[in-house]
């Protein structure tokens, strides 16, 4: 207390000794008892007037908590209408709704804590479905709520009851479920609980005083909801008592009672109509008057000790804050104001800016700003442009490509380190006086670059100039140069240019060349694809015609005869036009390819049988096969066309005789061994594709004949490339060869020495189930004469379709010929139980074979058919034939090949 009465008694003596006369001090003094006086007179107004609004507010406060009620009960009734709705909908959506509707109530409940239960009742009031469990039957055929929603099909709400489910205290609420057709399916309701009620008033209690209680009274002056004390008090009546019958008598208002606790209190009520409790309801919020009275009176006490404080403050304040926020402020700004006149240019005054003292302090270091960013302009000016210039330099370092500064004359000002790299020349190795930029070029090149480099200085566009570049070691390599002026005062003295290597673009335009003769050449084998699929179906049915009619022919004419040996001879040549076709076919990939195990040891041996007589006696073949040879994923009529290529390769390479030598294998390939199939091969050789891991096949032909130079191996598989003289060859076979082992996932290698002869080595992917593929000719069955049974044939080529009736008939065979199909269909619903089997093309006018033969086998069950066809197409055209399990006859075939067709089908 000494050291505070001792700073009082300082503080006074300071303010007596600057309260003179038009000092600061004296003039906020003033100021101060001039705020003052207004402010107290308005305290002693407000402590008169306190008494009189505490019971204003206090009511104001308990209606409005009584209003804050009821707006809970109307969101009740609000949830409670959509929450049903909801259910009703899921009800008459989900045909599954009434049996799941028990399952579904239950897991709703927990998240509704205002509802004691959900549950749905027939029209005949049985509750059939409820998220409380049912121990028994259960009707609520009387309860007013569920009579409500009968009547009205409306959303009902009933009267305070005990519920006979819960065997709580509860306000059900009813809503109708109606079908689209207008029929009843039944009543929903929800049980609110009356202590969810209470507990929701209890809410409002917490924000009065302590003492204070909230009630809920219905139009009979039942009690349905209180806090504290709710046990005691739900249910009873309090309609004989004065604060009822005052609340019956005004709508809204204030009332004295001490009936309810034996406590005198000061009641908020009103009345409000309410559709929870289905009529009006009373709202009452009762505060003690002790509590009231003390709270005035402490309020009239607190603002007169407030009052007096305020004052006392007041003044201390003003005798500390009027040296820290006014003196202080200008003795800052004289201090400010004389290191700038003594030249600290960077001196501030450190004030803030608000006010009018702020004002000065701001005008007062803005021009000390002014005279110091004046005096620091240049040498930041400067400094910028130094940084300026080394980035530059960093960025045009790191540039893959050469940046250069010239002046008019071409002499090198500046250019970055991948000089070195591009030209092999060090900054170093420049010349002290600068280097001409043209020796970078070769000297032919150098002139026309001068006058480039001079049009750019006039002003003209740069364009892409081209020259030869000249490394320091005297190699050329292509680049670009592109420049600019460098202006100065909008006059030209220099100009600034990049170097490019062009090497890498060229390389990649000469890729893009060949990628372009590659396209045109895969053009020209994709319009020789297109030739062949146009052509071979009619070419097939052609030679389906000569051959059968030659064979036919055949059978009249004796061995011994020269007409014998004609027709044999046109016989051979209808089969060598069959296989040109498909040669065609197999390099164009027209010809569907159906892949399965096939064992190549067995394929050579079949190929080797065929061949033998067209090889001749001066040629021997050999066999190296290895007889543990694994199956490979092949087509097996692709693989005899590669065999019998390679075989009659191998034979044009020995036009003297030699030796074939035929061998297979297995071959593991491991991706980290070097020594790859590639690798082992010697001489020449020409890889598909190299760098393949993982079980493979491999077949070999070998020759030791002329050989090849490798000018003829780098076009070896070049479609109609052929070593051969006019006439003597289509140079199609090795494409084929190409094209079929490509298409099996495999690749070819060649090795040849002129001179030496040749060995192609064909690598297929094994199978991977390992499995043997049957013997060569199981399941076939022979040629067979006929014993009058009944063909319908269906064809649309005059020639084969006369062929097809005479082969037929001269082996025993009743034939009906149709010409498309419908002229089939009417034949066959004549008298479908006359025919035994169905011989048709596939490429008919109108209904296609497929179509013809499925609506047959849909008349009549498991009919023999046989489909015929010079070619199919790719595997798309394939399959309808395959998954319809028809037998499918390819042209050109033999009469031999037809009656074993016919003979298969029939069983």
């Amino acid at each position: 207390m000494a050291d505070l009465r001792a700073g009082i008694s300082r503080l006074l003596s300071r303010a007596a000794r600057n309260l003179s006369f038009g000092s600061v001090y004296a003039r906020l003094v003033l100021l101060l008892i001039f705020v003052l006086v207004p402010a107290l007179a308005f305290m002693v107004w407000t402590n008169m007037a306190y008494h009189a609004q505490v019971a204003d507010r206090a009511r104001e406060d308990l209606v409005r908590q009584a209003r804050f009620a009821m707006t809970q009960e109307s969101d009740v009734i609000d949830n409670s209408r959509r929450l049903l709705v909801v259910f009703a909908q899921i009800l008459l959506e989900d045909e599954d709704g009434l049996r799941e509707a028990g399952r579904l109530f239950r897991q709703i409940l927990p998240s509704y804590p205002q509802y004691l239960n959900l549950g749905f009742a027939r029209p005949d009031g049985e509750v059939i479905a409820s998220a409380v469990g049912l121990s028994h039957p259960v009707s609520i055929a009387d309860r007013d709520y569920f009579l409500q929603a009968l009547e009205t099909r409306q959303f009902a709400i009933g009267t305070f009851q005990t519920g006979r489910i819960t065997g709580l205290k509860s306000i059900n609420l009813g809503y109708p479920v109606i079908e689209k057709d207008g029929r009843l399916l039944g009543v929903l309701f929800a049980a609110v609980d009356i202590n969810w009620l209470n507990r929701t008033t209890s809410r409002i209690t917490p924000e009065l005083s302590a003492g204070c209680s909230t009630m809920e009274i219905d139009e009979r002056g039942v009690i349905l909801a209180r806090w504290p004390r709710p046990e005691s008090w739900i249910g009873r009546s309090i309609a004989s008592l004065d604060l009822f019958r005052a609340m019956e008598s005004r709508h809204e208002g204030l009332a004295r009672s001490q009936e309810i606790d034996g406590i005198s209190c000061l009641y908020a009520f009103t009345s409000l109509k309410s559709a929870l409790f289905n009529g009006t309801i009373y709202i009452a919020v009762g505060a003690p008057m002790s509590a009231l009275a003390e709270s005035s009176g402490a309020g009239v006490y607190s603002t007169t000790r407030n009052a007096a404080l305020l004052i006392l403050i007041a003044f201390v304040l003003f005798w500390t804050g009027a040296e820290a926020l006014i003196l202080r402020q200008m003795k800052a700004l004289l201090r400010t104001s004389n290191e700038l006149r003594k030249g600290n240019f960077g001196a501030r005054s450190g004030l803030s800016y608000r006010g009018e003292i702020g004002e000065l302090a701001r005008a007062l270091d803005m021009t000390a700003e002014a005279i110091e960013d004046y005096a620091a302009r240049q040498k930041r000016t400067e400094e910028q442009l130094r940084e300026s210039e080394r980035r530059y330099r960093e960025f045009a370092d790191f540039l893959p490509q050469v940046v250069f500064e010239v002046d008019l004359e071409g002499n090198i000002t500046y250019v970055n380190r991948f000089l070195s790299s591009m030209f092999g020349y060090a900054l170093a190795d420049l010349p002290s006086g600068g280097a001409n930029v043209l020796m970078l070029l070769v000297p032919e090149d150098r002139q026309r670059a001068r006058e480039d480099l001079e049009r750019v200085a006039r002003g003209c566009l740069q364009e892409n100039h081209e020259y030869s570049g000249l490394r320091r070691d005297g190699a050329l390599f292509p680049i670009a140069l592109y420049s600019s002026a460098v202006l100065k005062e909008e006059v030209p003295i220099g100009l600034r240019g990049l170097v490019i290597d062009l090497t890498d673009l060229k390389a990649a335009e000469r890729e893009l060349r060949e990628s372009e003769q590659r396209l045109r050449q895969f053009q020209k084998i994709e319009a020789v694809g297109q030739l062949a699929g146009g052509v071979a179906h009619d070419f097939n049915n052609l030679l389906t015609a000569i051959q059968g009619y030659v064979e036919l022919a055949r059978t009249d004419v004796d061995n011994d005869t020269p007409t014998a040996a004609y027709l044999n001879q046109i016989l051979d040549i209808g089969k060598r036009g069959a296989q040109l076709t498909d040669q065609l076919l197999l390099f164009s990939r027209r010809a569907p390819m159906r892949l399965a195990p096939v064992n190549l040891n067995r394929t050579v041996e079949a190929v080797r049988h065929i061949l033998v007589p067209l090889l001749g006696s001066a040629i021997v073949i050999r066999e190296e096969l290895d007889p543990g040879l694994r199956p490979a994923d092949a087509d097996e009529g692709n693989m005899e066309q590669v065999l019998m290529n390679l075989f009659l390769n191998a034979r044009d390479a020995m036009p003297s005789g030699g030796v074939i030598v035929v061998s297979s294998g297995n071959v593991e390939l491991d991706p980290h061994d070097d020594q790859s199939a590639s690798q082992r091969s010697v001489a020449i050789t020409v890889p598909l594709e190299v760098g393949r891991s993982g079980s493979f096949v491999s077949v070999a032909v070998q020759d030791n004949g002329t050989g090849m130079p490798k000018g003829v191996v780098d076009r070896l598989f070049e479609p109609f490339f052929t070593t051969k003289g006019r006439g003597e060859g289509t140079g199609l076979g090795l494409s084929v060869v190409y094209g079929i082992v490509k298409e099996h996932r495999g690749w070819i290698e060649v090795s040849t020495t002129p001179g030496r002869g040749s060995r192609f080595e064909i690598f297929l992917p094994a199978s991977a189930s390992g499995a043997l593929p049957e013997t060569e000719g199981a399941g076939r069955l022979p040629a067979a004469q006929g014993h009058g049974e009944r063909v319908l044939v269906v064809e649309d080529e005059p020639d084969i379709l006369h062929f097809l009736e005479a082969a037929l008939t001269a082996n025993g065979y009743r034939v009906t010929t149709a010409t498309d199909g419908e002229r089939a269909l009417e034949l066959f619903s004549a008298n479908s139980d006359d025919y035994d089997v169905v011989l048709s093309d596939v490429a008919l006018i109108g209904m296609n074979g497929v179509e013809l033969v499925a609506e047959l086998r849909r008349r009549r069950t498991n009919l023999p058919c046989v489909l015929t066809s010079g070619y199919l197409g790719d595997q798309s055209r394939l399959r309808p034939v395959e998954d319809g399990h028809f037998h499918f006859l390819r042209k050109p075939f033999s009469v031999e090949e037809l009656l074993s067709a016919i003979a298969a089908v029939k069983g």
